[in-house]
């Protein structure tokens, strides 16, 4: 996606180049167009399309702080299913 990105801005710098440099531009108008047609429209599209992803993020981060207190293991409750050695697997000979 970053590829893209980049690919259209230098595209879009271009043009602004262009437009700095032909006789009946002006400096204003290439900022303009880079502001316009390259910066703003890619910035929304980056949001838009890195919604997932945030998405994905915020959701990973919750399961892992409820996860601590879920799988918090009470003493009442470790005690009788477990081998004396402290395993689950049977004693050897």
């Amino acid at each position: 996606m970053y590829l893209i990105l980049l690919g259209w801005l230098y595209v879009v710098g271009m043009v602004a180049l262009t437009t700095a440099s032909h006789p009946q531009g002006s400096v204003l108008q290439a900022i303009l167009v880079f502001l316009f047609v390259g910066v703003l429209p890619m910035g929304l599209a980056h949001y838009i399309l890195g919604h997932g992803a945030r998405r994905r993020k915020r959701l990973l981060e919750e399961q892992e702080s409820a996860e601590p207190s879920e799988t918090a293991v009470t003493p009442a409750a470790s005690g009788s299913d477990r081998q004396p050695d402290g395993s689950s697997h049977t004693p050897g000979a």
